[in-house]
């Protein structure tokens, strides 16, 4: 659905936490973004990804020499494209749904968003508020590993 700003990158209030979503494999963030994105980092608690959130994140270099999940299908095409030399500085990895290095935690597919914010929950907030969520969403968590998607980067050099 359609998102409308309520607000400008100069008039953001101080955020404790940023979530970055998926778009279009090759999406380029306006400069305001980027700016906005690295600027306030460091006071941030935390910063997740989802899909390939992560992939439009290495614009900003927070991911450089980060241990990072992604949407492996999109990783794939983008080494299959010749796309790949801007996203060579990023650990990438093949196997964790998620990944949390530091306060980035980024998660590979859309249902491994799900696992990566239930995680988030588990470590941020009491256990009876994700014993209520888990109820109400009628969700179990999986765990960052085994990822049984994994194989869909068999064979793809990522060093």
């Amino acid at each position: 659905p359609p998102q409308i700003a309520t607000t400008t990158f100069e008039k953001v209030p101080k955020l404790d936490y940023l979530i970055i979503l998926g778009a279009y494999i090759y999406h380029k963030f306006p400069p305001q973004a980027t700016k906005f994105i690295q600027t306030h980092f460091p006071e941030l608690k935390a910063l997740l990804t989802v899909c390939v959130g992560s992939l439009h994140l290495v614009q900003t270099g927070l991911l450089d020499g980060k241990r990072t999940a992604t949407n492996k299908y999109a990783l794939k095409l983008t080494v299959e494209q010749g796309k790949y030399q801007q996203f060579r500085n990023v650990g990438w990895v093949k196997d964790p749904r998620f990944v949390v290095d530091e306060k980035m935690w980024t998660a590979a597919g859309v249902t491994a968003g799900l696992d990566l914010a239930a995680e988030f929950a588990r470590v941020t907030f009491d256990l009876e508020v994700n014993k209520l969520a888990s109820e109400l969403f009628e969700y179990q968590a999986n765990p960052a590993r085994p990822d049984p998607f994994k194989y869909l980067l068999d064979g793809v050099k990522l060093d």
